[in-house]
């Protein structure tokens, strides 16, 4: 995340979290608010919501991956590969988990689309 700071993609800011288990997933979840008016709002005891240390994207980071991803924090990543690497894209291997919104993704780096070459997968399949 330092690179990220250095360029002026994130900055660190207080986050509000709230944690809970729930019975029926049988696991613990946070969730993460920039404000504590709005973690205030969704949570049902003002004494559950700590502050946390986190970082928030910037305006030049909406910039690179789109303004409704700006607080995306792993897409630093995928920046960090367009900056500074020659790598086709990112892929996360993500347990596929629909319950948990969780699945296995990727992003291709759009600069990297002209050294691709492509051919006609039915050219080379068999008859």
């Amino acid at each position: 995340m330092s690179w990220g700071v250095m360029l002026g993609l994130v900055i660190e800011c207080t986050l509000y979290k709230y944690s809970y288990f729930d019975d029926e997933m049988d696991c613990e979840f946070e969730s993460l608010f920039y404000s504590l008016d709005d973690a205030i709002a969704e949570v049902e005891d003002e004494d559950d919501i700590i502050e946390a240390a986190g970082y928030r994207g910037t305006e030049r980071f909406a910039a690179i991956v789109g303004e409704s991803n700006k607080d995306n924090l792993s897409l630093v990543l995928v920046a960090y590969c367009i900056h500074e690497t020659n790598f086709d894209g990112v892929f996360w291997d993500d347990i596929l988990d629909p319950s948990r919104y969780s699945a296995p993704r990727g992003v291709i780096v759009q600069q990297q689309l002209d050294s691709w070459t492509v051919t006609d997968a039915t050219d080379s399949c068999c008859s």
